[in-house]
């Protein structure tokens, strides 16, 4: 999910073979703080379509003959990398950026006055039952409307323990990172502290939610990262 801002990852480690793909739930081009033009997508989001993309990628390695996977996302990336658990245990290796770690934050960002949501989501409610689910409901920041069923969808979504039981389903290495700067430093302070495997910590300071300036920084702990859990120099 390194997206809109910067793709610059690949680009900074050239013997690594990337798959980066955008998933349905999230890079569809619906964010208000582009500088070109928004188009529909997001509005319309279903979440669990990002489970079944990042299933759906790492399937597609196999069938290419990668043998050696580490899956890595951030910010809304690092939430469904993290709750990809499969029950083979195969993945060697996990890499989290500023990880969403449940999909209800926006919801205080869209409805941040009291009962404000609790009015959006009766409305979205009252649509799905009058037979039109895809009904937009206009909102202030990020997205600029979000569907009836996506609103109601996303409230339902679980919170931050989930997330965690997941990433403990399995035992691969996790290489975790944020900025220090971020405003759930604390979170995923918290969060680090209660992984189960093996773990390495990248807490960047002085950078964004995007590591703006720190890219190298980022790039070099990948790459570490990466030959410590699979035994080849990246």
């Amino acid at each position: 999910m390194l997206d809109v801002h910067a793709r610059w990852l690949p680009e900074l480690l050239p013997n690594v073979n990337h798959y980066a793909f955008n998933m349905r739930c999230h890079s569809l081009a619906y964010n208000t703080d582009r500088e070109d033009f928004p188009v529909a997508g997001g509005m319309y989001e279903s979440l669990l379509d990002g489970e079944k993309d990042l299933h759906a990628a790492v399937a597609f390695l196999r069938e290419e003959g990668f043998e050696k996977i580490i899956v890595c996302g951030h910010s809304s990336g690092g939430y469904y990398a993290g709750m990809y658990a499969p029950a083979e245990q195969d993945i060697v290796g996990r890499i989290f950026f500023s990880p969403l770690t449940d999909n209800k934050v926006a919801l205080s960002w869209w409805f941040p006055r009291e009962g404000q949501l609790e009015g959006a989501l009766s409305h979205a409610k009252e649509l799905w039952s009058k037979g039109k689910p895809d009904g937009l409901i206009p909102l202030d920041s990020w997205y600029w409307a979000i569907s009836a069923r996506s609103l109601i969808e996303r409230a339902a979504q679980p919170d931050s323990q989930v997330w965690l039981s997941a990433v403990n389903k399995l035992k691969s290495p996790v290489l975790m990172g944020w900025s220090a700067t971020e405003s759930r430093d604390e979170l995923w302070s918290n969060l680090f502290g209660k992984l189960n495997p093996e773990k390495y910590l990248l807490r960047l300071d002085g950078s964004d939610h995007w590591y703006r300036g720190q890219e190298q920084v980022v790039a070099s702990s990948v790459s570490s990262f990466i030959e410590r859990v699979t035994g080849i120099h990246a």
